[in-house]
């Protein structure tokens, strides 16, 4: 693990308009060390390459960057709940990135990690964590051909590995925890493709991501085009 004031390096750096990355770092629970990268719509932006340090790893730098972005460009018309109540934010950050980390642990793929959050944003109409994480998982190697057919992917054939269609049932039942129960088939074939460690795991991401669907939409944080 870096030091607090190194550079956090974990993969290809992505170009995004500052006000859009901060907001994204604070939900990444990532460290950076910021660039100047000219676009053409937005003005200044940032190479940004996030991580997952531990809270005591953090930099004062990033955590003057948590202080600023928490909320910035918010509909000015719906309380931003993060900037509200900046502790309870704080602590769902160190949840995902938590969650996150533990998924890695038990050799679950960053691909399926991005399809877990990116199904229960298409559940929960999440804009915001939708786009986040459509990019992420084109990042972490996944294709459109598989994410245009994600919300329906229960039709498809040769789309998803098993562990994959196990990750986005468990997905399914904790997005819509209030709903009908696993079956007792779909449950054995979780069991047949998943270890205990690895449905925990998924079941814990979903949980996460849920968590900042509804920050995110009862915030009503800006969505807009990327140029």
């Amino acid at each position: 693990m870096p030091t607090a004031n190194q550079v956090c390096r974990t993969g290809e750096g992505t170009s995004y308009h500052q006000d859009e990355m901060a907001r994204r770092f604070v939900m990444s629970g990532g460290c950076w060390e910021p660039a100047p990268h000219p676009t053409a719509n937005h003005g200044a932006s940032v190479d940004v390459t996030p991580a997952v340090p531990t809270s005591s790893d953090r930099c004062g730098r990033c955590s003057a960057v948590y202080q600023h972005s928490i909320i910035r460009g918010a509909n000015v018309n719906h309380v931003d709940i993060g900037r509200t109540q900046p502790a309870s934010y704080k602590a769902l950050i160190e949840l995902h990135v938590a969650s996150t980390k533990a998924a890695v642990e038990v050799g679950l793929s960053a691909r399926l990690v991005e399809l877990v959050k990116i199904r229960a944003s298409q559940m929960n109409g999440c804009a915001y964590c939708l786009r986040m994480h459509t990019v992420d998982a084109l990042r972490h190697g996944e294709t459109t051909d598989r994410l245009a057919v994600l919300s329906a992917w229960r039709e498809t054939t040769d789309y998803f590995a098993p562990d994959e269609t196990s990750a986005l049932e468990i997905t399914e039942y904790v997005t819509h925890i209030g709903g009908a129960e696993l079956s007792a088939d779909a449950h054995a074939r979780i069991r047949e493709s998943l270890s205990a460690g690895q449905i925990a795991a998924v079941h814990w991401l979903a949980i996460v991501i849920n968590a900042f669907n509804r920050v995110a939409i009862s915030s009503h944080l800006p969505v807009t085009p990327a140029s």
